[in-house]
């Protein structure tokens, strides 16, 4: 009988720590989502500058680009 009890008891234990853990965890989850929930919002923001940077910096590429084309065929000329 006494077994049984101690048995019991260690069942009804093991419960209550899952049951903690498990609160645990839960809590850790909604932290986290807590947490990129603040990291996405404030990626965002970050993301409208950032684009509007390299909406600029592709057109200086472009730029760039063109001005490479040109002088490449220049020198190419050149050569021939």
């Amino acid at each position: 009988m006494m077994m049984m009890m101690m048995i019991k008891m260690m069942m009804a234990l093991m419960n209550l720590m899952m049951m903690m853990i498990m609160m645990m965890i839960m809590m850790i989850i909604v932290i986290k989502m807590m947490v990129i929930m603040v990291m996405i919002k404030k990626k965002k923001k970050k993301k409208k500058k950032k684009n509007k940077n390299k909406n600029k910096n592709k057109k200086n590429k472009k730029k760039k680009k063109k001005s490479v084309n040109i002088s490449v065929p220049v020198s190419l000329l050149r050569k021939s």
